[in-house]
């Protein structure tokens, strides 16, 4: 239980919260972790088809599922493995464990304020479009602090070392989305090629 006591903690007292994550790192609860990383991913989808369409950017109708749940999940997957990558080859502290699990727990400000966000669209109107962009810009920006926040308290940074690791990682996060888009899309072509030479062998054959 105290898992889960810690994910909403992390909204009041995010540094207390990272610091006992990181004491009880051997005790960490997949559990726990995937369960908020599925609510994160619940929120998204059931924003996407409750907000007003009026003041949202996709409606319900251009939605793809598979996207608005690699919205969520890629970043923080990304971060986790970019993070833990650069601080390993420098001499970080954090346990991969420890640092997926604080990067998810930092999604506890969009799980608890996206209903928020879905009951002030039905009473906003079109005009305070910019008020309602600007709240749910605020909930990304304490979403990326606490990120910040908690990769500096796992690792034992000060904030100038732990601002310029973060630049490292964000710069990590681009060469593995880099690399991976270029990896599908040679994979893409080969198979392409394979499946145009089987049909070209099959011709040939008749």
């Amino acid at each position: 239980m105290k898992w889960f006591k810690y994910f909403f903690l992390t909204l009041f007292h995010p540094i207390d919260t990272f610091y006992l994550i990181k004491k009880d790192r051997k005790e960490l609860s997949k559990l726990a972790v995937f369960l908020v990383l599925f609510a994160a991913v619940a929120m998204k989808i059931i924003y996407v088809y409750t907000v007003n369409f009026t003041l949202s950017v996709t409606t319900a109708a251009e939605a793809n599922a598979l996207v608005e749940i690699g919205i969520i999940l890629l970043p923080i997957l990304l971060w986790a493995v970019a993070s833990y990558a650069v601080m390993t080859v420098c001499g970080g502290e954090s346990t991969f464990g420890e640092t997926f699990t604080i990067s998810v727990y930092s999604l506890a400000p969009y799980i608890v304020c996206t209903p928020i966000t879905i009951g002030l669209s039905h009473i906003f109107s079109t005009s305070e479009q910019a008020f309602f962009t600007g709240i749910q810009a605020a909930i990304i920006a304490w979403v990326v602090i606490l990120l910040f926040v908690g990769f500096m308290q796992s690792n034992g940074l000060k904030f100038s070392h732990a601002l310029g690791f973060s630049l490292l990682s964000v710069l990590a996060m681009v060469v593995i989305a880099v690399t991976f888009l270029l990896a599908f899309g040679l994979g893409a072509q080969i198979v392409k090629f394979v499946q145009e030479l089987v049909a070209e062998i099959k011709f040939l054959l008749r």
